[in-house]
């Protein structure tokens, strides 16, 4: 389906806004966690990386990778260069990802520690075991993305852009998962019993989900009037191959 131009319903300026609401809260989240972990174990230090890469890989490069999807068609960005810029920030996502859980790896692989979660409490467990199932869903829809983008026909495995979504969710909601165990000494008060960097990082998340779904929201919206209103047409095979 390609959209031919007609006036939007909404206007332009509230995607926009929307979008760098979500951008700028990204950005704050994952500041916050890398700078806290980098100042309490420093660099050198495998297990600080994973909280860093995976708040980078889910908080940051899958997010803004679906918001220039639904972002681009609010806003007429041609669908081919929409989808090519989505494309990038979810395999950057998909990297970092990778590279979080090799720092996960590295760190635990020592006397004493284990890959399970065994002897850890309940919110942990889940927190390992959604890890994984995150990552190997994350290695699946990158499988099929770069399948369709290489050879496969454009209008095969549609679910590709419905499974996204839950992944991106399960992905940012275990990323809150750490945040709710994890404290920061150095940015904790005198009696320890509160962390101002873990409260900004929370908000910033929620912020950057809502804002992400009303982005969602107004894109399914605007594609439905436009398909009640019939702007929207089917193409030929060759046109689907330069769209989609």
């Amino acid at each position: 389906m390609r959209k031919k131009p007609h006036h939007s319903s909404i206007p332009l300026a509230m995607p926009n806004k929307v979008w760098y609401v979500a951008i700028i809260s990204s950005l704050l989240a994952a500041s916050c966690i890398s700078i806290a972990l980098l100042k309490d174990l420093g660099p050198s230090k495998s297990f600080a990386w994973h909280p860093i890469l995976m708040s980078l890989a889910f908080v940051v490069f899958m997010t803004n990778g679906l918001n220039q999807y639904w972002g681009g068609k609010l806003l007429g960005e041609e669908r081919g260069s929409s989808r090519k810029k989505h494309a990038m920030l979810q395999m950057t996502a998909a990297a970092f990802a990778i590279g979080g859980w090799v720092a996960i790896f590295i760190a635990h692989n020592v006397p004493g520690k284990n890959h399970t979660g065994a002897g850890a409490s309940a919110v942990k467990k889940i927190h390992v075991w959604l890890g994984y199932l995150v990552l190997l869903l994350v290695s699946f829809q990158s499988f099929v993305g770069i399948s369709k983008y290489m050879s496969l026909p454009k209008k095969c495995m549609k679910f590709h852009g419905d499974l996204g979504t839950p992944i991106w969710i399960l992905g940012c909601f275990n990323v809150f998962l750490g945040l709710c165990f994890w404290s920061s000494p150095s940015y904790a008060n005198k009696e320890g019993t509160s962390n101002g960097v873990q409260i900004i990082a929370v908000i910033s998340l929620f912020t950057t989900v809502s804002m992400t779904l009303l982005l969602r929201t107004l894109s399914k919206s605007e594609e439905d009037v436009g398909v009640k209103s019939g702007e929207y047409e089917q193409i030929s095979a060759a046109e689907a191959g330069h769209y989609n």
